[in-house]
């Protein structure tokens, strides 16, 4: 249960918290929704946090300690990043607050290292990471930082030492606050899978009934009715005379049959949505990754890549012609020779010459990449599917 609050909490940060800055989750996220809260156990974090917030700002009664359910204290150098001008004396006396107030609500109270890297002079490392603009362009809290604090990773034993030292605490009482109260946490925390070992995706029903916009007045009372009507509406582009090529025929019949049996045609269906409704409303959508290895994806306008093999299509008659396929059309002998010369030069149809059609006399269409589908879904077919769209920026909020 507290694995899937976790979830839904991210899930908002993700869509309703999104800033210039990057994501967040407000404190009312999880203090105002007691769905959320009751299975999450909630700490009061390093330096960012509850420290911060009384070294910055006193100690104030009205602040909502009661929402942490344990209370973490790290060795002074921890905490060197918060202020230019903080003290090993004002470090004490916030830490102490702290600890003194956590046992008034009978929180636990844990030390630890808030552990960075493995070393003292590896801080060095940390230094130029957290000033390098991270994914995305987000910056690191401790960017441009007076000076960091010191967290690299202690052994029980010297910590104990440490933290006995820094706060001029007895061993006894810090061995307590570093082993008993670890462990008494650990407890509190039932084992969970956060990598499931299936895929959980929504039923073939899950958009019966809904009213979205996207779906133009469409009841979807079946996912992979409308997933198959969909390519076979696609693959019409790809009939000359009614007919579909050969090797168009098996790739499509290849993919459709393992995105289907392994229940995938959801995850293209809902993917094939996103886009849609992004465009709907003016923003182009650009997809990344091996998705482009997958025919039937270009076919739904999930990713602009064509997986074929280099080929000249005519968007008019449809004739068309692909690199080390038997043509099924017949043409003149020396038109079939050009166009033929043209695919065997290129590895990418983005390279071919360009030509007219020779049924018609309309300017042909140059595409193909010639990449399998196993990039994408494996060997057997069966590999989880990673759709990797990118949204305008000013869009992510709605998509």
């Amino acid at each position: 249960k507290g694995l899937k609050e976790l979830y839904k909490l991210i899930s908002l940060s993700h869509t309703k918290r999104i800033y210039s800055h990057g994501v967040c989750v407000f404190l009312s996220d999880i203090l105002d929704n007691n769905d959320l809260r009751e299975n999450i156990l909630i700490g009061s974090s390093c330096s960012s946090g509850i420290f911060k917030k009384i070294y910055l700002n006193g100690f104030k009664e009205n602040f909502p300690f009661d929402m942490f359910d344990y209370f973490e204290i790290q060795p002074k150098e921890a905490y060197y990043n918060v202020d230019r001008d903080i003290t090993d004396e004002r470090i004490s006396k916030v830490t102490k607050s702290i600890i003194k107030y956590a046992n008034r609500l009978e929180k636990l109270v844990i030390f630890d290292t808030d552990a960075h890297y493995l070393n003292k002079n590896d801080v060095e490392i940390r230094q130029v990471m957290v000033n390098t603009s991270m994914s995305g362009g987000v910056s690191n809290n401790h960017k441009n930082a007076y000076r960091l604090g010191e967290n690299p990773l202690y052994s029980t034993s010297k910590l104990i030492e440490k933290i006995a030292s820094d706060y001029e605490l007895d061993s006894e009482t810090v061995k307590t606050y570093v082993c008993d109260n670890s462990l008494e946490l650990a407890n509190l925390i039932e084992e969970v899978n956060i990598a499931p070992t299936k895929l959980y995706i929504p039923t073939e029903t899950f958009l019966q009934g809904k009213k979205l916009d996207v779906l133009e007045g469409k009841n979807i009372e079946n996912i992979k009715d409308e997933f198959m009507y969909l390519c076979n509406k696609a693959l019409d582009s790809y009939r000359y005379n009614g007919i579909l090529p050969e090797y168009i025929q098996k790739r499509a019949d290849r993919e459709i049959k393992s995105i289907t049996e392994n229940g995938y045609h959801i995850i293209y269906y809902i993917s094939y949505l996103l886009v849609k409704k992004s465009n709907m409303d003016g923003y182009v959508v650009g997809s990344r990754g091996s998705v482009g290895s997958s025919f039937v994806a270009n076919l739904m306008g999930i990713t602009e890549v064509n997986a074929l093999k280099p080929h000249y299509r005519c968007p008019h008659c449809h004739y068309q012609m692909y690199k080390d396929v038997d043509s099924f059309i017949k043409i003149d002998e020396h038109k079939e020779r050009i166009l033929r010369e043209n695919l065997n030069n290129v590895s990418s149809g983005f390279d071919l010459n360009d030509e007219v059609c020779p049924i018609c006399g309309k300017k042909l269409a140059k595409d193909g990449q010639d990449i399998p589908f196993e990039t994408f879904l494996g060997f057997d077919g069966d590999k989880v599917p990673d759709i990797d769209l990118n949204f305008a920026s000013v869009y992510q909020s709605t998509a």
